[in-house]
């Protein structure tokens, strides 16, 4: 009788991945089978011991490693066709990816990772639409800036001003700029 390892059947094990965080979430193959990665991995022997042990999935936490398992959970049986459209994203969906920003870009890595195109298109319409609705920002502050940055822009702009005085100068070989030159560049400075 043949043992079990000579037999020309793909193995069918529970896959193990890894969040960022260090938890590891235990995936039965009816879920894994979407996740385009995984199931290159397991149809390719020279790389099937790779998912042996566990699988990293970078950059992501666990709460959010949990959602993308909960949404292949919940998809397990869904036609893969999409037809070249935007996906028509659920009210269970919607529930599930209503969440922080921080957490759905996550989904969005680990559903590109992991190669599940229709979280990643469901993911990233969210995340659009939370930017949508946002209201805009000032990027900083002006009186936050860095105090060295605007210290160097005026320096560089003192030497070009001086620059453009030692030019129009040409006629005096005297090096010196006298204080009103001086005057009148600081002006200059302190007016832009």
């Amino acid at each position: 009788m043949p043992s079990m390892s000579s037999c020309s059947q793909p193995k069918s094990f529970h896959v193990k991945l890894q969040s960022s965080d260090g938890s590891v979430f235990d995936v039965p193959p009816h879920i894994y089978k979407s996740f385009k990665k995984i199931t290159s991995m397991m149809e390719d022997p020279s790389k099937a011991n790779m998912i042996q042990d566990v699988v990293p999935v970078p950059d992501v936490h666990s709460c959010s490693l949990w959602r993308v398992l909960k949404w292949a959970e919940y998809h397990m049986n869904d036609d893969e066709e999409s037809n070249g459209h935007p996906p028509n994203i659920s009210e269970w969906d919607r529930e599930l990816l209503r969440a922080e920003k921080y957490i759905l870009i996550e989904m969005v890595r680990a559903a590109n990772y992991l190669g599940i195109p229709r979280l990643w298109n469901a993911a990233t319409k969210a995340v659009l639409d939370l930017i949508k609705n946002q209201a805009p920002q000032i990027v900083e502050p002006s009186d936050t800036m860095d105090a060295a940055f605007i210290a160097e822009q005026q320096e560089k702009e003192f030497d070009r001003i001086c620059m453009e005085c030692d030019d129009d100068d040409d006629d005096d070989d005297e090096d010196d700029i006298d204080e009103d030159d001086l005057m009148g560049v600081m002006n200059k400075i302190s007016l832009k």
